[in-house]
């Protein structure tokens, strides 16, 4: 099979020279999406490898010998041929490296890909005849071993290695791959055929024959068991299944036969929907290439680039979908990893995970199916219903409304049209929309965190979709409100150019339609729950929290194709921005008439069918609540009396919630509905409604986000538990004793970041720049900036010292494995303190300039890529360690330990070197222009690292590290659930004096101070980690980005080092012991010194 050739030839046929450009936006969103999808396949193929490395039992299986094939298969694709796509599309197609590592590249593919197939070929191979032949493996020569499945794996990568270099040792359409600065797949039109025949067509027709027969197999089997459980004796099987038939024949009065079997078919039906998920990743790209190769000249003008690169993507997406698929199902690899996190529970009764636990009501398990389990949901879904409706038949008018509006004011100028409103109005209008912004996002948060925090909340399906719901309502506060704030503050122009006015519309287009089909989802529930109350109590109730997630997931992905349709070309015109600078849903009226429909109407209407049917089953259990009293006894009178009390109190929290979503959003929309129909009979008539009506009723339904969390939160005791929960942990983030704990990040993603600032400075330094430089900041905020940055230096300078000496000079530090790490995080931000921000606060003085030299220059830049490494891999090596000690309290009296003083500082040297390997690595030649690689432009100093560089800086010191620790510290919190429980039923106050819970309680204290440690790291470089992705992905977005906002960030990653010592002392007795000795030999010798005096 061959991936790219046949976008190359294509490529080769249009112009014969170069690349066909695509849309900056297109570019955008396929790297994006790359990247992504690179993230995935590393993380869970590596993590499949481990599981099958580290657990016995899957190893003795022969088939996970071919799955650890396909998984490393999936790695090298992940590691070798996709990063380079990525720096292709970043760099529109030209190839700026050498002739042999294009041949690496497309060497690579060639590989990859049939190794893929062939495997899965021979595991359909080893199904059938495991199906055809089950005593097999009870025979002394098997069919399959794991010694023949290694064999047959090794032959596999050799035949895939061999047939992938063919074309280098001269089966080649040209005598080199690079041509016009591109790099191409160089083949032949045989080879290419043949390629395609032999390694992707031949080996789908022989799977699809085999599963064919393990299907008749599997039919025939079943169907001759089912007579026999009738009372019939069994038939005859065909003559493809014959030695089943006998097996079964001798065994089938016994449990086994029909286990195994079960267990073959279950297994089969595994390996199926991995070989259907592969080929449906792969095929429309094989059809496509394989369409062209027939047909190139006839086509090569009239098949887009685009279709070539999303069904790439697609087939890329195939490395990231296998291991979920090997996971979910699998017991085997589900075990492994529960094990590793530390998450297995005790075998205790399970709580009830179903949807008549509901999540809206503060009622007890006795009353699920009363009508207040529908109450506070109908509020809900009737405030969050028409949640964001303006985007569909109300936003577009709005919007349109506003172009013609400035359009007739300004007669089609080209300038942009100045909105004056008055000033208290505009204050008013500001200060409403910060307080809606600042409710809607700590509201919306403090839901998420109760959902995700609390094991209780987590428990019913129901709060599943209260959940996305909440990180719906987020999503608008973060991304759609405050852009409207800025269009009030502008007077409605928008300065941030093409890409950032398509994520605001984005985001709208995103939210909607995901609200309001959770909405309809848990309206479902809601309506399955009181309509059949013994749900709950069956094998297989309607819904889980498993089936809850899944659809949930399922929407959001459906949402986000929906909302990415304009982007990706169903548009009114090219662009979303105007010629008199205003940002316009850029959607057509087929779409805009068809998301009305499909993401509004249906499921309204729907909607309202299911909770009029709801009130009538909540009526009807109402009258019978009243009328069974007067047959029972007067206890049951007195519960059923109460019980109707409570409904009716539910009644009034409907009204009220329902009268609020009226009062939010009816006015905006009547107001819409009515400027569109005036619109389309007199557009000149549309400026008789005042401008301010549109702001005022557009903040009302925006109040409605706001109000959401707080009217089911404080209707529900067990959301109300969960934040009164979270209360004191936020109380202790701001406690006297670390004032600056929530404001602190870790140096060590500095370096990382580098990227960003410096592709700016690569954007800034190719336009002209004079002898006053490029910064040209404002007096006030140099002042501002450099008076943080000087302060900042000095006290990381005296922190880390005092950090580092305290180390040295103490014994009780010294032997602690975890003291090593903190010095290695000490001396990192020891040098950036006195080798990066020294220079930073010159250019800052000198308004951008550099008259230091090409030395000096390359010393900077340096520093910031060596420090970076070595402070995220530290905290990572900081992280492992503190699992292994929880995970093995006791291993430090053993004689083998997994972390000594050596073994650590052998990992601390490892890591420098690899750090100080990579960051010389531009210096070396690895720059972003071949012919000219210095540093120094003039007069400005920037980074000279090419694109594909810094895309590795970003996912492999930044990503990979931040996503690994996460993992580490869920298992961490895994390990400490189990020993809290393991020590909970012992009440003897002797049990927990022992030496063992001492040491634990000790292990928990030190992994808690090192997660707030990594925490402040990880929300300190954030910010600036953003910006610097953004620029490696877009430069031109850089230039809509003030100078300020990246110094900002920077001096916020900066203040990390000057914290870090002070989070070191605070939480280490040691730590502040230390200082005192350091301080009193201080003390007196000064005082020696003044006696001498």
């Amino acid at each position: 099979m061959n991936l790219n050739n046949s976008t190359a030839i294509m490529v080769a046929a249009n112009t014969g020279s170069s690349p066909a450009i695509l849309s900056h936006n297109f570019y955008l969103v396929t790297a994006t999406l790359l990247i992504l999808i690179v993230i995935a396949a590393i993380i869970g193929n590596i993590l499949v490898c481990v599981a099958i490395l580290v657990n016995n039992q899957l190893r003795s299986s022969p088939t996970m010998v071919f799955i650890f094939a396909l998984a490393v298969s999936d790695l090298l694709t992940a590691c070798l041929s996709m990063p380079f796509d990525v720096d292709q599309r970043l760099t529109n197609f030209k190839w700026t490296y050498s002739e042999g590592l294009c041949q690496a590249w497309t060497t690579a593919y060639l590989t990859t890909v049939p190794s893929s197939i062939w495997n899965l070929l021979a595991v359909s191979v080893d199904r059938y005849k495991s199906l055809k032949d089950p005593l097999s493996r009870y025979r002394q020569s098997p069919f399959m071993t794991r010694k023949r499945a290694a064999q047959v794996v090794v032959l596999l990568w050799i035949y895939s290695a061999v047939f992938a270099l063919i074309p280098v040792m001269g089966w080649k359409y040209h005598s080199v791959s690079v041509r016009n600065n591109s790099c191409y797949f160089n083949i032949t039109i045989t080879y290419s055929i043949l390629s395609s025949f032999v390694n992707f067509i031949f080996p789908l027709l022989v799977m699809c024959f085999l599963y064919f027969k393990i299907f008749m197999i599997a039919r025939n089997i079943n169907s001759e068991t089912f007579s026999q459980l009738n009372g019939r004796s069994w038939g005859r099987l065909s003559n493809e299944a014959t030695s089943t038939e006998d097996f079964c024949k001798i065994t089938r009065r016994t449990k086994r036969c029909d286990k195994r079997f079960k267990q073959n078919i279950k297994a089969a039906k595994n390996i199926l929907i991995i070989v259907a998920a592969f080929f449906l990743c792969w095929m429309p790209h094989t059809l496509l290439s394989l369409t062209f190769i027939f047909h190139g000249k006839e086509l090569a003008h009239r098949i887009p680039m685009e279709l070539f690169t999303v069904f790439l993507l697609l087939g890329y997406l195939n490395s990231a979908l296998n291991p979920p698929l090997y996971t979910f199902h699998n017991k085997r690899f589900k075990e492994t990893y529960i094990k590793c996190l530390g998450l297995k529970r005790q075998k205790t009764p399970p709580p009830n995970r179903f949807s008549n636990v509901t999540a809206l009501s503060n009622i007890d398990s006795n009353h699920s199916g009363t009508p207040e389990t529908f109450a506070t949901s109908l509020g809900y879904i009737a405030d969050s219903a028409l949640l964001k409706e303006r985007i569909f038949a109300l936003f577009l008018g709005e919007q349109r409304i506003s172009c013609e509006m400035n359009f007739s004011v300004t007669n089609h100028s080209a300038t942009p049209v100045v909105l004056l409103w008055s000033p208290g109005f505009k204050h008013f209008s500001v200060t409403l929309y910060v307080v809606i912004i600042t409710t809607a996002f700590t509201g919306n948060l403090l839901a998420c965190l109760a959902f995700i925090l609390s094991a209780i909340v987590r428990i019913s399906p129901t709060n599943h979709f209260i959940f996305s719901l909440a990180v719906s309502d987020l999503l608008t506060a973060c991304f759609a409100m405050p852009f409207d704030l800025e269009q009030l503050l502008t007077n409605n122009t928008w300065y941030h150019g093409e890409l950032l006015c398509q994520i605001w519309t984005t985001a709208y287009l995103l939210t909607v339609p995901s609200s309001i089909w959770n909405l309809l989802a848990v309206s479902v529930d809601r309506y399955k729950s009181l309509k059949d109350p013994l749900n709950r109590f069956r094998q297989t109730p309607f819904m889980s929290r498993k089936r809850a997630a899944l659809v949930i997931l399922w929407l959001w992905i459906y949402s986000g194709l929906f909302a990415l349709a304009p982007v990706l070309g169903w548009k009114r015109v090219p662009q979303s921005l105007t010629a008199v600078g205003l940002c316009d849903f850029n959607i057509t009226t087929e779409y805009s008439l068809l998301s009305s429909s499909v993401n509004f109407i249906l499921p309204t209407v729907f909607m309202c069918g299911l909770y009029w049917r709801i009130y009538k089953i909540a009526s009807g259990l109402s009258k019978q609540e009243v009328l069974d009293p007067l047959q029972n006894s007067p206890d049951i009178g007195r519960k059923s009396a109460k019980s109707l009390k409570r409904r009716i109190t539910t009644t009034k929290n409907i009204l009220i919630l329902a009268c609020a979503f009226f009062f939010c959003w009816m006015p905006h929309t009547v107001l819409s509905i009515v400027a569109i129909i005036m619109l389309m009979a007199c557009q000149s008539c549309i400026l008789a409604i005042p401008r301010e009506l549109y702001i005022v009723f557009l903040m009302l339904g925006y109040s409605s986000s706001a109000l959401n969390p707080y009217l089911y939160a404080l209707r529900n005791k067990q959301f109300r538990n969960a934040l009164s929960r979270l209360a004191p942990a936020f109380r202790c983030k701001v406690t006297p004793r670390i004032p600056s704990t929530l404001t602190t990040g870790n140096q060590k993603c500095r370096n990382f970041t580098t990227n960003a600032s410096d592709e700016a400075h690569n954007t800034t330094s190719k336009s002209p720049v004079g002898p006053q430089g490029y910064l040209n900041f404002s007096k006030e905020f140099t002042v501002f900036i450099v008076t943080a940055f000087i302060v900042i230096m000095v006290a990381a300078i005296i922190g880390n010292t005092l950090v580092c000496t305290a180390t040295l000079f103490s014994p009780s530090l010294r032997k602690a494995t975890t003291s090593l790490f903190i010095v290695s995080l000490a001396v990192s931000d020891l040098l950036a303190a006195m080798l990066v921000v020294p220079f930073d606060v010159y250019v800052i003085l000198n308004n951008g300039l550099w008259f230091h030299g090409e030395a000096a220059c390359k010393l900077w830049t340096t520093t910031y890529l060596l420090t970076v490494p070595t402070s995220n891999l530290t905290l990572l090596g900081l992280s492992i360690d503190r699992y292994l000690t929880l995970s093995q309290p006791l291993k430090q009296f053993r004689s083998g330990k997994e972390t000594t003083r050596s073994r650590i500082v052998g990992c601390m040297t490892a890591l420098w070197v690899y750090s100080l390997g990579f960051s010389i690595l531009p210096m070396t030649g690895w720059t972003l222009w071949r012919f000219r690689t210095k540093s120094v432009n003039g007069s400005i100093c920037f980074f000279n690292g090419s694109h594909l560089y810094s895309v590795l800086v970003s996912v492999l010191h930044f990503i990979v590290p931040s996503l690994a620790m996460c993992v580490v510290y869920i298992m961490i919190y895994g390990q400490i659930r189990r020993h809290t429980r393991a020590v909970r039923p012992i009440d003897s106050p002797v049990a927990h004096n022992t030496q063992a819970n001492l040491l634990l309680q000790r292990n928990i204290r030190a992994a808690k101070r090192i997660a707030v440690i990594v925490s402040v790291f990880l929300l300190c470089w954030l910010p600036y980690s953003i910006l610097s992705i953004i620029g490696n992905l877009c430069h031109e977005c850089l230039l809509n980005i003030p100078q300020e906002a990246f110094y900002v960030t920077l001096m916020t990653g900066y203040l990390n080092s000057a914290l870090n010592p002070v989070l070191y002392s605070f939480n280490n007795r040691n730590f502040m012991d230390s200082y005192r000795r350091l301080f009193r030999a201080v003390r007196r010798g000064l005082g020696r010194v003044g006696s001498l005096k």
